[in-house]
């Protein structure tokens, strides 16, 4: 990977992964929600927001990526820190993604 994908993906909580590499590294949803330090009634909710998305939706036992940990987490944090809603931990953290990776972009222009 070359430097200026590597100094991408670590500035932003999205990946180039394949599907393929998902499921590979996915997480099931004990571990999920345990790495992620979130409740299960606020995963749902995430869920049902369309904010998190299972590697496979259908299936009886639900898998995550491993970058959804992160986000889970921020949004949680920050649902808990400021009494927000899911909806609005959900909204700043993709804010913040979207000011990460336009930094980026600006390191990589500069």
């Amino acid at each position: 990977m070359s430097e200026k994908e590597n100094a991408f993906l670590s500035t932003s909580y999205t990946s180039m992964k394949t599907y393929e590499d998902d499921k590979a590294n996915a997480v099931t949803w004990v571990e999920f929600t345990k790495e992620a330090e979130i409740t299960d009634q606020r995963a749902k909710e995430l869920i049902d927001l369309g904010w998190l998305q299972p590697i496979n939706p259908e299936a009886e036992d639900l898998a995550f990526k491993q970058v959804d940990i992160f986000k889970a987490r921020k949004a949680n944090r920050l649902c808990m820190d400021f009494e927000l809603p899911s909806l609005a931990g959900a909204i700043i953290v993709d804010l913040l993604e979207k000011i990460d990776d336009l930094e980026a972009r600006l390191q990589e222009k500069g």
